[in-house]
């Protein structure tokens, strides 16, 4: 979800994430402003906050009502001692590990989910696995 999605379609959005039809909600910090979803496993944090209180306020989605749940945040050798800082003013101990970029999958899972303006499956004519066939490769 981000800011310039209609209200129509941030409802459908998170009643697809609320009901679990849809598996994961990706919101901007715009966008993810107001959001009440309870039962939340896990928060990733693909950009983290500058502000330790607006990442205190995300990761806390995965734990209201003594619920626990699982908070990744996502951060470059660039980011590292930001996010310890960041970490640290939000009194969190973290686990840190570290991944090989050549050992993620850039390939399209082929799975349409639902898009962005909160309509079911792949957009039409989409290019990705499903509609390329040939195991998500372009045909020559």
């Amino acid at each position: 979800m981000h800011g310039n999605l209609s209200q129509a379609a941030r409802e459908r959005n998170l009643a697809a994430f609320s009901s679990g039809a849809a598996s994961a909600l990706v919101a901007t910090d715009i966008a993810a402003r107001g959001i009440h979803v309870d039962d939340v496993p896990l928060v990733v944090h693909a950009d983290p906050p500058i502000e330790h209180k607006a990442y205190t306020h995300r990761s806390g989605r995965t734990a209201r009502a003594g619920a626990a749940g699982r908070v990744v945040t996502v951060a470059s050798p660039a980011q590292v001692s930001e996010v310890r800082q960041l970490l640290s003013k939000a009194g969190v101990t973290a686990t840190w590990t570290g991944i090989e970029v050549s050992s993620v999958s850039t390939r399209p899972s082929g799975r349409g989910g639902v898009r962005a303006d909160g309509r079911q499956g792949s957009r039409p004519g989409a290019r990705n696995g499903t509609a390329r066939g040939n195991g998500g490769r372009p045909r020559r």
